[in-house]
């Protein structure tokens, strides 16, 4: 039996947002298991409906609308349940137009900041510079964060 610990990177994820009157892009964080398997936390909805609702899915890479996302930590994977649990904590605003998807990202960054599960530079300036760039790096059919973590495209 091994006594390796597998770690899983954590990114703020971006996708295509339409039809929305501020905001042109979706946020939520992402621990990627691999480039297709990956817990997706955040919240879900509409400023009325609006509800965290963690999710597992299985084709992460291949989303139509991921433009890309920015690296912000990494976790143990025996604190995956820790995790989804902590940031079911994080208050979630209704009818409130100061709150929505990113709102809820920098809310879950400040948590995790304090906590020591993120790591990197979570300024709004940083992560919104990195975002802007990974959607350059898209349009350009260049490498995105999910592509770089696992380059070989594999499930590992």
């Amino acid at each position: 039996m091994s006594s390796e610990r597998r770690v899983h990177p954590i990114i703020v994820a971006q996708h295509k947002l339409q039809n929305h009157a501020t905001r042109t892009e979706h946020w939520n964080l992402v621990v990627l298991k691999s480039i297709n398997e990956a817990l997706v936390l955040g919240v879900v909805g509409n400023s009325d409906t609006f509800a965290y609702v963690p999710s597992e899915i299985k084709n992460f890479g291949k989303l139509r609308d991921l433009r890309g996302g920015c690296l912000v930590g990494h976790i143990e994977e025996d604190k995956l349940d820790w995790l989804k649990e902590r940031l079911g904590k994080i208050p979630v605003l209704r009818y409130e137009a100061c709150f929505d998807c990113q709102t809820w990202v920098f809310d879950a960054l400040r948590l995790l900041k304090d906590d020591g599960v993120v790591t990197e530079d979570t300024s709004e300036r940083r992560i919104r510079a990195e975002l802007k760039l990974e959607e350059e790096r898209w349009e350009g059919s260049e490498d995105t964060v999910e592509e770089r973590l696992f380059p070989h495209n594999g499930d590992v």
